[in-house]
């Protein structure tokens, strides 16, 4: 099987979808899980339907193939940087946070490194490692995949997220991206779950998660089944939920293609930096002292404000992109 090139706007509304679903999970374990009283099982209610925004990219990647070029590597390596130089213009002119000369020259240098947290370093290398996993799977029929995909999630879900031993058991880790990426490489050849099968699918998994945390609150296991990226109901939700967007028929609409295209800056933008301890702290306090509606009401307008503003700033980053990559290029 070929890497897919057609970018359909069915699996860009996904990307989307699985960003909004990131950041709602973010406002719960950052913003409002500090602060919130009462039994963390209930809290999870809440988020659990959310939770399977970081897999739903990985898997989005698999499908279509990380093309590793040189071009595609410094795009990555300037999106990090840009917005690192935004963080630090957003400090001084909004947060009243001023840097020394130096920081200007250290921190968008060092962003590549340490770009975005764990999600960015550990996308990175696999980026880096996708050139052989893409000649391994290329070459593979649907049994070896299988097998392949057999191997990794029983290293993945066995040895790290039941024993816990070498990889990370929340699947913060390379080994649970490699996995994502294989399976999501494999749904490319999928065909037999339809679009009503798949939702009722990722129902069913949402809805033994939160019926587990309610008859059995605060227990160890259920949480970590819960709000694991690699717990076998997170990974199989998030299957469920790509295959009812890959199911989907939606013809090409580049209104939808172009807000896709900045979802990865979103993410940079509201998971980094000052702007984010900003953000919770201010999540923190309407959580504290607003009802429940009017939190919801804040939040979302909160939410739609973070994606209209970074949709707008990436425009600048793509326009300075385009004359960096004419110069570097020649094209």
């Amino acid at each position: 099987m070929a890497i897919v090139k057609q970018r359909d706007s069915n699996l860009e509304l996904l990307r989307i979808v699985a960003m909004s679903m990131i950041v709602i999970y973010h406002i719960f374990v950052h913003g409002i899980s500090p602060v919130y009283v009462g039994s963390h099982s209930i809290l999870t209610v809440w988020y659990v339907p959310f939770i399977f925004g970081v897999n739903l990219f990985i898997l989005i990647s698999g499908y279509y193939g990380i093309r590793l070029s040189w071009k595609s590597f410094l795009s990555l390596m300037w999106i990090i940087v840009f917005y690192k130089l935004f963080h630090l213009i957003v400090d001084t002119t909004c947060l009243g946070i001023h840097h020394a000369w130096w920081e200007w020259i250290a921190k968008p240098l060092s962003g590549p490194v340490s770009g975005g947290g764990w999600f960015v370093d550990i996308y990175i290398l696999l980026m880096l490692v996708s050139p052989m996993l893409n000649k391994l799977l290329n070459g593979c029929c649907n049994g070896d995949l299988l097998k392949y995909s057999g191997i990794v999630l029983l290293l993945d879900m066995g040895y790290g997220f039941i024993l816990n031993k070498h990889f990370d058991s929340y699947g913060y880790s390379l080994i649970h991206f490699v996995c994502l990426y294989i399976i999501g490489y494999g749904l490319k050849s999928y065909q037999n779950v339809g679009v009503k099968d798949s939702w009722k699918g990722y129902i069913f998994v949402v809805g033994c998660l939160l019926l587990v945390n309610l008859l059995f609150p605060d227990n160890y296991w259920i949480a970590k089944l819960s709000n694991s990226y690699a717990s076998p109901f997170i990974v199989l939700g998030a299957i469920f939920l790509f295959l009812a967007f890959a199911r989907t028929n939606i013809t090409h609409h580049p209104s939808i293609n172009f807000v896709a295209a900045s979802m990865f800056p979103v993410y940079l933008i509201h998971e980094g930096g000052n702007v984010s301890k900003w953000y919770y702290v201010t999540v923190e306090e309407w959580w504290t002292t607003l009802n429940i509606p009017t939190f919801v009401l804040y939040t979302a307008g909160f939410i739609i404000a973070l994606f209209v503003l970074t949709i707008a700033v990436d425009q600048l980053r793509k326009k300075c992109w385009s004359l960096i990559s004419c110069k570097l290029f020649n094209r």
